[in-house]
């Protein structure tokens, strides 16, 4: 369907440029080039314009400048209501295109930007869904920017987008800021990356290389992955990525990227910093521009599969916030996944500290992390990117994912090493707990009742953030 009368049903409109008018994909044609930062633009919107086709709502293309009809056509590969975007920057763009949209009958209106082409389906529907119970739903990019702002019918707000740094890291969060002054109930949806430059195009690809892996490339996506691979040689690099999952760590983030930072690392080193905490206070903490700072949901598993998504490593390595890699740990990490030496691999334990009875329980971890190929998450789980891809990602538990994990790895039959070097874990959860020996009881406790079955909502009563409340005011 194409948007053309509302009768209070929904309508997503897709932002657009057309190369007629330039200035198509600037960032990303500085890497690639101008033509083929337009050709992937093109596939971007046609792929996009499939997705939505598919969901039981209307569609209108808004771009930007408007072409004849026939050429439309060509560029789109086949007929979709268009219509001209107006206004002087990209705010004033969006607020008109969602007013013509609820002016003209339709009860929700979701205007999405044309540089996330494998955004499923049902993303979009649950935002769709959202909109039955909220004013307003925002998908976070992996920038701190959104992929797409819908509202519903009477709700539409111009503040929403006056003063807007659009285009900046802080688009989110201010217009978050104005929602929230202006009454607006706002509902962020689960965090999807976008493609600006390179590294986008890269965690796009292994995105795209995954799906197809697991039998569910998205339909029509098979040209854009043609495109990707000829284009390769402007936008492969090799690279190691560094997840963190973070939830109130603002105290220590900046340390911990430092310390990675000051590190050998054989290839492009890219850490990725995944906040769970509505506040975002370690993303506002972390002081390297360089990093991709991803917004996510709490939990570790779900923060931790989005910050692969937007990663655009080779090898992914996961760092939990609170633990420090020994030197030469990228190093290691690369050569041992990047040579085939294993598919999954891991780091032995240790904790940042010379206490005997510390020194033991990191040394019995160590024989059964090696004897069952099991390694738990403080030890820096590092994994191929294919082999990643093809798990799956970590099942997204509440409790619990580094074994889960594992066990879906021992199921694949994957290759498991260790490196033999230390990491440097924090004790600082084991303090706050009473110590060690009852931090340790507490643990296997929540082991054994997760192998018996328990549910996840008991593990998860037992499993205690001590360092997991937002700051004080």
């Amino acid at each position: 369907m194409a948007c053309g009368g509302g009768a209070g049903g929904a309508c997503v409109l897709l932002m657009a440029k057309h190369p007629s008018g330039g200035h198509v994909k600037t960032r990303l044609a500085a890497d690639v080039g101008q033509q083929a930062a337009e050709d992937l633009h093109r596939a971007f919107v046609r792929l996009e314009l499939r997705t939505v086709s598919s969901l039981d709502v209307d569609r209108r293309v808004c771009v930007e400048p408007l072409p004849p009809s026939e050429e439309l056509r060509r560029w789109l590969g086949g007929d979709h209501q268009a219509a001209p975007q107006r206004g002087d920057g990209l705010g004033a763009r969006l607020h008109a295109a969602l007013e013509d949209a609820l002016s003209g009958g339709y009860g929700k209106a979701i205007a999405l930007a044309s540089d996330v082409p494998d955004l499923p389906a049902w993303h979009l529907s649950q935002a769709v869904r959202a909109l039955d119970t909220h004013d307003t739903v925002l998908g976070p990019s992996a920038d701190g920017g959104y992929n797409y702002i819908g509202f519903r019918a009477g709700t539409l707000t111009r503040a929403a987008f006056d003063g807007v740094r659009m285009g900046t890291g802080a688009a989110l969060s201010d217009t978050m800021l104005r929602l929230e002054a202006g009454g607006r109930r706002a509902l962020l949806m689960p965090p999807w990356p976008d493609v600006d430059d390179r590294r986008g195009l890269q965690a796009l690809w292994w995105r795209l290389e995954g799906a197809r892996r697991r039998g569910r490339t998205p339909e029509g996506a098979g040209g854009l992955l043609d495109l990707l691979g000829a284009l390769a040689p402007s936008w492969r690099r090799d690279t190691l990525s560094v997840i963190i999952p973070a939830l109130h760590e603002a105290e220590g983030i900046g340390r911990l990227l430092a310390h990675l930072r000051s590190m050998a690392c054989p290839v492009d080193l890219e850490p990725v910093v995944v906040d769970g905490a509505p506040e975002r206070d370690t993303l506002a903490a972390m002081g390297d521009p360089g990093a991709l700072a991803v917004p996510s949901t709490r939990g570790r598993a779900r923060q931790m599969n989005a910050g692969a998504a937007a990663a655009s490593g080779d090898v992914l390595l996961f760092l939990h916030a609170d633990t420090l890699l020994p030197e030469g740990g990228l190093a290691d990490a690369w050569s041992m996944a990047s040579t085939g030496r294993c598919q999954v691999g891991a780091f032995r334990h240790g904790f940042d500290d010379e206490r005997a009875l510390h020194d033991l329980v990191s040394r019995i971890n160590d024989l059964r992390a090696q004897g069952m190929r099991a390694p738990w998450g403080d030890q820096a789980i590092f994994a191929r990117r294919d082999a990643f891809e093809a798990l799956g990602g970590y099942p997204e538990v509440e409790v619990m994912e580094d074994i889960a994990l594992m066990a879906e790895v021992r199921r694949a039959r994957m290759r498991v090493a260790f490196v033999p070097k230390r990491v440097r874990t924090s004790t600082r959860r084991f303090d706050a707990e009473g110590g060690i020996l009852l931090g340790v009881a507490r643990d296997l406790a929540i082991v054994t009742l997760y192998w018996l079955g328990a549910p996840q909502g008991a593990l998860t009563a037992l499993y205690r953030y001590p360092h997991g409340r937002p700051p004080r005011q």
